[in-house]
């Protein structure tokens, strides 16, 4: 998947989706080359999966994190992927939740500017989103 069909999905998403989970780490922190294995004579290669997937002829599969239901694994997720000075503003009220992410180009003392926005029907979702408009903007590249 693409980064602008993932942010699609994200967009209409209105629950947590292990594919998506899966589709997002496979974009944003793809398994190395380092984490194949050599099981009986074939080189299996690693892959992002959920819990109890099995391993086929060429992959195996290591669990995906959460990024869609769990808050924690949005965050650590937008650590690894927003380097610099980037905080996440994470607000909800009745008609659902919301995810800034701002810049800091000259250090916390100085003005903020806001990078990417998400909305969406839970706080993982919205983070998510924002998290890959960001990245879609070039931030931690």
């Amino acid at each position: 998947m693409t980064l602008d069909s993932i942010i699609e999905r994200l967009e209409r998403a209105d629950r947590p989706d292990r594919k998506l989970d899966i589709a997002i780490m496979d974009l944003l922190d793809p398994r190395s080359d380092d984490e194949n294995h050599l099981v009986m004579g074939k080189l299996l290669q690693a892959k992002w999966g959920a819990y109890g997937q099995m391993a086929n002829q060429v992959d195996y599969y290591i669990e995906a994190p959460k990024v869609t239901s769990s808050v924690d694994a949005a965050i650590a997720l937008a650590e690894k992927v927003l380097q610099g000075a980037y905080s996440m503003k994470i607000s909800t009220d009745p008609s659902g939740c919301g995810t800034k992410i701002h810049h800091w180009p000259n250090g916390l003392s100085g003005e903020d500017e806001i990078i990417a926005e998400g909305v969406s029907e839970t706080i993982a979702l919205s983070a998510c989103l924002a998290i890959l408009k960001a990245k879609q903007m070039g931030v931690g590249e």
